[in-house]
């Protein structure tokens, strides 16, 4: 997975199609998936964002993702770090991040939270990061983190449970 720069400090463009391969070949292979982390990790920060905000770009994301084990999933969520307010902020980002926060473990929630409540104003105008504040319950966050802890935890056991039933 590359994310082309035509020209130094031209905008990236994420092509479709290319987008449509990666996708279909990750589902064929874990093998290939495991490749296509290794490539993830290559990019820098700005490259993630571009390609978590992209139309096509943020599926190919989503499903790298949903589909990594807990510990490719830790790393690309380590990878995502700083990010995640852009994303909130972003029509095709919300995408990528809540299949983060979906497959997050209760403490990658709590330092997506934390990240995200420092810019809880910009996160409340925004027309797609009010969607966020309001499905991450990070109002809760803030003024009862108990509770919304023990929510967290919660819906992590039933997410576990449905999981183990379905496999």
């Amino acid at each position: 997975m590359t994310v082309n720069h035509p020209w130094s400090g031209a905008p990236c463009k994420i092509s479709p199609r290319g987008a449509s391969m990666i996708m279909r070949k990750s589902h064929c292979q874990v093998q290939r998936s495991s490749l296509l982390l290794n490539s993830l990790r290559s990019l820098t920060p700005a490259d993630h964002l571009t390609l978590g905000t992209d139309q096509s770009g943020s599926h190919v994301l989503q499903l790298l993702v949903t589909s990594s084990s807990d510990k490719g999933r830790g790393k690309i969520l380590r990878r995502l770090e700083g990010q995640y307010v852009q994303m909130a902020c972003s029509r095709y980002g919300i995408r990528v991040l809540e299949a983060v926060w979906n497959s997050a473990t209760v403490p990658q929630r709590q330092s997506i939270a934390k990240e995200l409540v420092t810019c809880e104003t910009q996160l409340r105008s925004g027309q797609f990061a009010r969607h966020v504040w309001a499905k991450f319950a990070l109002t809760h966050f803030v003024k009862r983190r108990a509770q919304w802890q023990e929510v967290q935890t919660g819906e992590s056991k039933k997410r576990k449970l449905f999981s183990d039933i379905l496999e």
